[in-house]
């Protein structure tokens, strides 16, 4: 899947891939709620299913990779 982000890194921004249902959008932003309003934006989501749009942290500020895991 491309993963081609809808806007350009800032400094100090962060990648972040953020879903809603079964879409996908790849974004830099400088915090999570940032992100969040900006999928929010693009997927043009209704005030009431807001919640539904969930942000992942993919790229750190620096550009090192983030991978999240649930593993211990």
């Amino acid at each position: 899947m491309d993963y081609t982000p809808i806007n350009t890194k800032q400094a100090g921004d962060c990648g972040y891939i953020c879903t809603f249902g079964d879409k996908k959008v790849a974004l830099y932003a400088k915090d999570m709620f940032a992100a969040k309003k900006a999928a929010i934006i693009h997927f043009k989501v209704k005030k009431s299913k807001e919640y539904l749009v969930t942000p992942y942290l993919c790229e750190k500020a620096d550009g090192s990779q983030y991978v999240q895991s649930t593993s211990f």
